[in-house]
């Protein structure tokens, strides 16, 4: 075409033009007759003050039609017009497809009853493309207001029962409040809540909320240790509804051994009178030992301590000892049937308080101390088989065995140890002597 036209032609790259006034040079030094070609137009640049004019060019009409059929046909009439004036009043089609159905498709099909044909052809299939496409697009919208409609029915019915969704949330350990608040919220009602927990602390948070803890606990554990971890925080839940087989035992000797250092032990949880630990100098017999929480002539009662930094209630236990330069020997009982030495009790560690009919909890330790204090040695013997068992506790008045029951009132409770006398009855748990690391085993042993 620049040939014929003898026109020169100028190829303009914009992204390589910097700003208007490097345009406008260039464009000045083009002649009179150019055709300028202007590539690559980025449209992330701001061409601002160059492109302002904005040209809509909409779908063709009968007139345009019109236009482009005396341009490609050479006719100004013709009586399928009246057919395609219908056709493009109702169906959108661009100039330039129209004028592709009017140009001839060979050179023996030329005649512009052809043409216009297919043209009609044309517009008729588009018709029926946008038909189908609007049916389609009714379609799926009419799908997507109904699934609305059922999810918004679906919450209102969850929330008119009462029924809560499920809430994915990551918990940690520290969140011990919102688990309570859950707690209290659903105690009364019929929903049970599930917690989800990433370790065996975060489920024991949940599952001692309030003492009654949530319904369960989903652990999401990457390997097994944390699920024997939980199942070990379960079965010593559960000892705490087994019963121990106390019996009753005699006191045959009672003896002050002089000076020695004994454990007091101060536990997380209230003590009631009937209550104590299970302490000896052997683990195959352990007394029971009541805790300091009934009133003497001495001192007053000490169910409870209030500790100044976390304001946390401890009952107050003095049990015992151990040898007068010998290390801090006494059996104490704990979990899973175990024992281990009063001198390894510390902060944090769980022992199992009993009463006077062998019922069990598990409480834990808030405090240790060991001091230097006089020793009385009590013996006792069991009534069945004559066995002799032997405890060293400290001497005084606010240290006393627990005595089988025989009936309500305190006195059928304790007997402080600076009042015992032989005869007198108290309460033993006898077990297997032998043990390795407080796990009682099968093997031969003498114990003097």
């Amino acid at each position: 075409m620049a040939n014929l036209l003898n026109y020169d032609i100028y190829d303009v790259e914009l992204t390589a033009v910097k700003d208007n006034t490097e345009l406008w040079k260039l464009l000045i030094e083009t002649t009179s007759k150019s055709i300028i070609v202007i590539e690559d137009i980025d449209c992330s640049l701001n061409l601002t003050g160059r492109m302002d004019k904005h040209i809509e060019l909409s779908y063709c009409c009968f007139e345009a039609f019109k236009v482009l059929a005396k341009n490609y046909l050479d006719i100004d009439s013709h009586n399928l017009f009246p057919s395609i004036e219908r056709l493009l009043g109702e169906t959108n089609m661009t100039p330039a497809d129209v004028a592709e159905n009017l140009m001839p498709k060979s050179i023996t099909d030329d005649s512009e009853t052809a043409c216009l044909e297919d043209l009609i052809q044309a517009i008729e299939t588009a018709k029926e493309d946008t038909r189908v496409k609007a049916e389609k697009e009714a379609k799926e919208k009419e799908e997507e207001e109904e699934r609305l409609k059922k999810e918004k029915e679906t919450k209102e019915k969850e929330e008119a029962a009462g029924e809560v969704k499920e809430k994915k949330r990551e918990w940690s350990s520290a969140e011990v409040i919102p688990a309570e608040n859950i707690v209290a919220v659903f105690q009364s009602s019929q929903i049970t809540v599930f917690a989800i927990s990433k370790t065996p602390s975060e489920a024991q948070v949940f599952l001692e909320a309030l003492e009654q803890g949530l319904g369960g606990i989903v652990l999401k554990a990457e390997d097994s240790t944390a699920v024997v971890e939980l199942k070990d925080y379960f079965d010593r839940r559960n000892e705490d509804n087994n019963i121990l087989s106390l019996t009753n035992a005699t006191i045959t000797q009672v003896h002050i051994s002089g000076m020695g250092d004994r454990v007091c032990v101060d536990l997380c949880s209230l003590m009631r009178p009937g209550e104590g630990l299970l302490v000896g100098s052997f683990a195959r017999g352990l007394f029971l030992v009541h805790s300091e929480c009934i009133k003497s002539n001495y001192i007053a009662s000490r169910p409870f301590r209030v500790n100044a930094n976390d304001n946390s209630i401890e009952p107050f236990l003095k049990v015992l000892s151990h040898f007068n330069k010998g290390p801090v020997h006494a059996y104490v009982a704990i979990q899973g049937g175990k024992t281990c030495y009063l001198s390894e009790l510390n902060t944090g560690k769980e022992v199992i308080v009993v009463d006077q009919n062998g019922k069990q909890q598990t409480a834990i330790v808030g405090h240790v101390k060991i001091e230097t204090r006089p020793l009385i040695l009590v013996e006792a013997k069991e009534a069945e088989n004559g066995t002799l068992y032997s405890a060293l506790l400290q001497n005084a008045e606010t240290v006393a065995l627990i005595c089988p029951s025989q009936g309500s009132g305190f006195p059928n409770k304790a007997i402080p140890v600076t009042s015992l006398k032989v005869g007198d009855e108290i309460l033993l748990m006898i077990q297997g002597g032998a043990r390795h690391t407080g796990i009682e085993i099968q093997e031969f042993i003498v114990e003097k």
